[in-house]
């Protein structure tokens, strides 16, 4: 408990860094903006743009997966951690 009181309170500590950080941000980043795909875009015939935008949301699932993962198996650990911490054994017989 007191790990945990520790962690939180580095966590308020650093909040006003947090905030700053986060207005320091801009609004758009600068990618995103681009004048020449946008211009591209808009002269492509319906179907090009349609391949386009699934071509968009193809690319974004890998790295949504792959952070799914991560926060699975990290879910995971923590209550296989949190088990042994307690003596509990674990639900698929194994250590």
């Amino acid at each position: 408990m007191k790990q945990l009181a520790a962690v939180t309170g580095l966590f308020t500590g650093m909040l006003p860094l947090y905030i700053i950080l986060l207005l320091s941000m801009p609004a758009q980043a600068p990618a995103q903006g681009c004048s020449m795909c946008r211009e591209t875009a808009s002269f492509q015939k319906e179907r090009a743009v349609g391949a386009l935008q699934r071509g968009i949301l193809l690319l974004g699932i890998p790295p949504l997966a792959i952070a799914g993962g991560i926060a699975w198996t990290t879910y995971r650990r923590s209550k296989q951690f949190n088990n042994k911490q307690k003596g509990v054994p674990p639900p698929w017989g194994g250590e």
